[in-house]
C-alpha cells in the first residue's frame, strides 16, 4: 500500500487512470453515492430504478445481472412495515383473525395506539 501511495502522490488522478488503462489495468474513480445516482452511462443500462415507499420517490439499485426467463428488477412500491404481517401470521404460522388481534392488542407487534374515551 505504501509503494502505490507514493506513486499516486506523485500524478493527477487523470494521469493514474490513464496510466492504469494504458497497462490494461481496470480501475475507475471513486465516486460518492449522489455522482454515481447522477451517472448517465449507469441509468442508459438501466442500472438504478424509481421506487417508492411512504416517504415517497427515490432510485433503488436493479440488480446488476439479467435473467432471460424471468425480471430481475426491483418492483416500483415498497411494501410498508407490517403489510404482509397478518398473511404470513396465517399462511405460515397458522393464526386466526382474533389471535392476530389479541397479539396486536398487546403490543407484540410495537406499541399500542391510545384512543380517546
Amino acid at each position: 500500500m505504501q509503494v502505490i501511495e507514493k506513486w499516486t502522490m506523485q500524478h493527477t488522478m487523470d494521469e493514474c487512470l490513464a496510466m492504469l488503462d494504458q497497462a490494461g489495468i481496470p480501475s475507475a474513480r471513486f465516486r460518492d453515492p449522489a455522482e454515481a445516482l447522477g451517472d448517465p452511462d449507469l441509468a442508459d443500462r438501466g442500472t438504478f430504478a424509481p421506487i417508492a415507499d411512504a416517504a415517497g420517490e427515490f432510485k433503488g439499485i436493479n440488480a446488476p445481472w439479467r435473467m432471460s426467463g424471468a425480471c430481475s428488477a426491483i418492483g416500483r412500491e415498497i411494501p410498508s412495515i407490517g403489510s404482509h404481517r397478518d398473511d404470513v401470521l396465517t399462511r405460515v404460522l397458522g393464526l386466526s383473525a382474533d389471535e392476530i388481534a389479541r397479539a396486536a392488542a398487546s403490543g407484540a407487534f410495537g406499541k399500542v395506539a391510545m384512543t380517546a374515551a
